[in-house]
């Protein structure tokens, strides 16, 4: 056979082949389509739900409502406040603090006499507390490891002094350094509302109660007001004498020399004698005024000017007991 006659026998018989499965091929490729993009979609859902899912997971990481369309509130813990507390009579009016040692500033538009206190706590004897008022020379303390039951510096502004704005700066110092802050370190700056005094004695109001420190207990106790005498213009001494069945305490009130008044007087010329036994007087006079605790009984303290003005403002003696 020749090649002419081969191909015209093939071409015979291709045109005689019948295709009867073109419906069912076109079907399976029809499936195979449909079952590509089924996987894909479902590919495409799978990556989305694994999206969503890092999402949440990384709310609930971070704490946030991932439902919710506002911007998520971020709480900023805040240190304790500790603030000042009423005592004695005195109302608090203000406070400012610190709790990394920084310096306080507190100031205050009095219409009336007040009380300023100033304390340090947190970081022991090792920083000392300074303290002014009004920029005057400033009084310092050495901080307290626990918080102390009494501020450790304070300032009365009684009706001797010019009501309005009055301003307490605090910081604090290290032994051989100067001015630091401390992370340790608490300051809190008060005022007080000082109440009506009970009685004016030489001139100075006297209130109700004082805390005064109690060296036998290691403590401040409550003392009420129990009696005052205050010399006649002029002299320069004065015997106070107090009877009572319960432990007392007695404080000097000498304006010539009293600190904080601008009187050019040497405590050195007050001689202070306790039921006639002589007393150091320059620290009584140079600190709060109160000599210590006395036991029930009868007692007196003599004061003796042996200087100072030629006609001496009157002075005196308050005497307190200790409350139950």
């Amino acid at each position: 056979m020749s090649i002419e006659e081969l191909r015209a026998t093939l071409h015979q018989q291709v045109s005689g082949l019948v295709d009867d499965d073109v419906a069912g091929r076109a079907d399976a490729a029809r499936d195979r389509a449909r079952d590509i993009v089924r996987r894909r979609r479902i590919t495409a859902a799978s990556v989305a739900a694994a999206l969503v899912a890092v999402a949440l997971l990384g709310a609930a990481l971070l704490g946030l409502d991932p439902l919710r369309r506002s911007a998520p509130v971020v709480e900023v813990p805040q240190p304790d406040q500790v603030g000042v507390d009423a005592f004695a009579g005195r109302t608090p009016l203000e406070s400012r603090e610190s709790h990394d040692g920084s310096e306080v500033t507190l100031s205050h538009d009095a219409d009336g006499p007040t009380q300023w206190t100033a304390t340090c706590f947190g970081v022991g004897a090792d920083y000392t507390l300074h303290a002014t008022l009004d920029g005057a020379s400033p009084g310092e303390a050495p901080c307290e490891v626990a918080e102390p039951p009494e501020a450790l510096l304070g300032y009365v502004l009684d009706d001797r002094f010019a009501d309005g704005k009055h301003t307490l700066r605090l910081w604090i110092t290290r032994t051989g350094s100067g001015a630091v802050t401390a992370p340790d370190a608490v300051l809190v700056a008060g005022v007080f509302r000082l109440p009506e005094p009970v009685a004016v004695v030489a001139g100075v109001g006297v209130y109700d109660v004082e805390r005064v420190f109690d060296p036998s207990r290691g403590t401040l106790r409550e003392w009420a007001y129990a009696g005052s005498q205050e010399s006649q213009p002029g002299d320069r001494r004065l015997d106070a004498t107090h009877e009572s069945s319960t432990q007392m305490v007695a404080q000097l009130v000498v304006p010539d020399v009293e600190p904080g008044v601008d009187s050019g007087v040497d405590p050195g010329v007050v001689r202070l004698l306790v039921d006639g036994v002589e007393v150091d007087a320059g620290p009584v006079l140079a600190g709060s005024g109160y000599l210590a605790p006395l036991p029930p009984g009868r007692h007196t303290v003599s004061v003796r000017l042996r200087g100072g003005p030629d006609q001496p403002r009157p002075f005196g003696v308050v005497w307190r007991e200790v409350r139950p």
